[in-house]
């Protein structure tokens, strides 16, 4: 959803019309986010055994941790290279949006 609002973000001319997509994908995201946090102790808990569920939780969440790490380093060098702020959010929204859907398309390919 938020990947989708970026992309009109990023396609529209008029800036406040821009923020208002980016900030309606926002908030979206941030209803989702407690789901985010709560799943990798709830995949843990149904998919491995009692002895290895402590180790596959805190992977689960060290992996958001880590994926968030990478999004606040990678926005800078993105957006110096796209010239304008508008045009940096908008293609920083996108490149970060981009790789978890290409991640779990590959994850679902392979599965």
């Amino acid at each position: 959803l938020r990947l989708a609002g970026c992309g009109l973000a990023l396609g529209t001319s008029s800036s406040k019309i821009a923020y208002i997509v980016t900030l309606l994908g926002q908030t979206a995201m941030a209803l989702g986010q407690p789901h985010l946090v709560n799943s990798p102790t709830a995949l843990a808990n149904e998919w491995f055994p009692i002895s290895e569920r402590d180790l596959a939780g805190t992977l689960g969440l060290l992996g958001n941790i880590v994926g968030q790490a990478l999004g606040e380093a990678m926005s800078p060098i993105i957006l110096s290279v796209s010239g304008s702020m508008t045009a940096g959010v908008g293609l920083v929204s996108l490149v970060l949006g981009f790789i978890p859907v290409f991640i779990t398309f590959i994850w679902t390919y392979y599965r």
